[in-house]
């Protein structure tokens, strides 16, 4: 029996677990994704690619690539559906993909371990909540997965390694950091074939980047503007990866006998397939240079080192292989299965608190849906959390707090700065004065602040000069309220 026959079974479960949490999961979205879509429907309304119809293009985005997919898929659907759709089905590919590397890898081995031992790192990559859930969620981590893990086989393929600039480019339009990969191949591998890929990606990337100016105003996208970082973010990030105190990279990924593991397993695998190892290597590299660099992201997950994870995954259990005999594998496989099953339980369950309610979104849709019923189409709504209020209620959006669609904002902080904390902050006093935004959606303690430090109440308290006062609150969870407050004599 070929080994990519053998490994089908394990295949086949993988895909029976990515199912059973896209069916948990099927009305969530990260309020992050609706920002995409939003973008998506104006583009179909031919508003052009904006979030707040009438305003210059700003690319309040980093995944163009996936959302240029999602605008064709959703000629045909809904835009939330074909997120689904396509998150669903990219993950399956990514472990479709993902299979095939680990029959190459069995092939050149002295002798083929077991098919559950060989196909170990699908099942933990379609454990892993973080690259299997933000792909359900309406991101782009699916669709990368499939991409890297093209790059993969496409390296390890004599003759068909000519395809790697060409995918790393596309890679780079689905997230812009992807483009790494290929400096570090071709730094690993300092071949002809390596260099000539590097070209090619890096002539993409610029292609891709002169358009960004032209239409955007920018050769990279506002998000990352918004949430740049900096040497004491790196630091910080360093020492808790290194402990494993921190979410920066995905369980059991974190900390450094996972690091070191991931470095032998590369070592490993390279006395095999030096051309498919040294791909995955850059991919794991990528990922953890973008999460060393990265802010803390306000999910409290690896929601960045996503789509590296299931390279991570696979490097890392080689190095284990190396180490442990057959048996322990199969300890550790099953103990290791275990804790994510535990670890999915959990992040649900925290879906009435803080990040879980944004993370999940599904609390943020009926609000929006108010406010879309209850409000006037001229409304400008003040709010940080802007994706459900941009896409389901339809309204212009004043992101006051980071600026991830709004350049103005964006500059009034400078990073490793997580944005400005309150609307009555001088610095943003002139811009908001000028937008004027009709009404403030804010979580209750944060309303709470506001009317305190200005000596007012829920019932009326000022913004940069404006009387506002709370007329909805939202259940969130069991420790917040969502209040809608309107200006006072709109």
């Amino acid at each position: 029996m070929s080994a990519k026959r053998a490994l089908i079974p394990v295949f086949l479960l993988a895909v029976a677990c990515v199912g059973a949490l896209a069916w948990t999961t099927r009305h969530q979205f990260v309020d992050d994704a609706f920002i995409g879509f939003r973008y998506v429907a104006n583009l179909h309304g031919g508003l052009g690619f904006v979030f707040n119809p009438g305003e210059a293009p700003v690319e309040g985005v980093t995944n163009l690539g996936w959302l240029l997919l999602l605008g064709g898929l959703s000629y045909a659907m809904p835009i939330a559906l074909a997120a689904k759709l396509a998150g669903m089905a990219t993950l399956v590919v990514g472990l479709g993909l993902a299979m095939c590397v680990l029959a190459r890898l069995c092939e050149t081995a002295e002798a083929m371990p077991s098919p559950l031992l060989a196909g170990a790192p699908l099942l933990l990559i379609a454990t892993c909540f973080d690259t299997v859930y933000f792909a359900l969620a309406g991101l782009e981590t699916g669709l990368l997965f499939a991409l890297l893990m093209a790059l993969v086989l496409l390296a390890a393929a004599p003759g068909r390694d000519r395809w790697i600039g060409p995918i790393a480019g596309l890679a780079f339009l689905v997230r812009p950091e992807a483009i790494l990969i290929v400096v570090v191949n071709a730094v690993l591998r300092r071949d002809r074939a390596a260099w000539r890929a590097l070209a090619i990606a890096l002539a993409i990337a610029v292609a891709i980047s002169v358009g960004r100016v032209i239409v955007f105003g920018d050769w990279l996208p506002q998000p990352a503007r918004a949430k740049g970082s900096g040497i004491g973010v790196v630091l910080v990030n360093l020492r808790g990866m290194a402990t494993g105190a921190s979410a920066y990279l995905p369980f059991p990924l974190t900390g450094l006998p996972a690091l070191g593991l991931m470095g032998l397993g590369w070592w490993r695998m390279r006395a095999r397939h030096a051309a498919l190892a040294d791909m995955l290597g850059a991919i794991a590299a990528t990922g953890v240079t973008f999460a060393l660099y990265a802010l803390p992201d306000w999910t409290e997950l690896a929601r960045y080192a996503a789509p590296y994870a299931p390279a991570m995954i696979m490097l890392a259990w080689t190095g284990l292989a190396a180490l442990v005999a057959p048996r322990v594998l199969v300890i550790t496989l099953v103990a290791l299965l275990g804790i994510d099953a535990l670890d999915h339980v959990a992040k649900n369950a925290g879906a009435d608190r803080f990040p879980g309610y944004v993370m999940f979104g599904e609390r943020l849709v009926e609000p929006a849906r108010w406010i879309a019923a209850n409000t006037p189409r001229s409304a400008v709504i003040a709010t940080r959390r802007i994706g459900a209020v941009g896409f389901v209620a339809d309204r212009r959006v004043f992101d006051y707090a980071v600026g991830i669609t709004d350049r103005d904002v964006a500059r009034l902080h400078a990073p490793p700065e997580r944005g400005l904390t309150d609307p009555n902050d001088p610095r943003l006093a002139t811009l908001w004065r000028r937008v004027r935004p009709s009404h403030l959606l804010e979580d209750d303690d944060v309303i709470d602040a506001i009317a305190r430090r200005g000596g007012g109440t829920r019932a009326r308290f000022v913004v940069q000069g404006d009387a506002f006062r709370v007329v909805r609150a939202f259940t969130l969870g069991a420790e917040r309220e969502w209040l809608l407050a309107e200006r006072v004599g709109d």
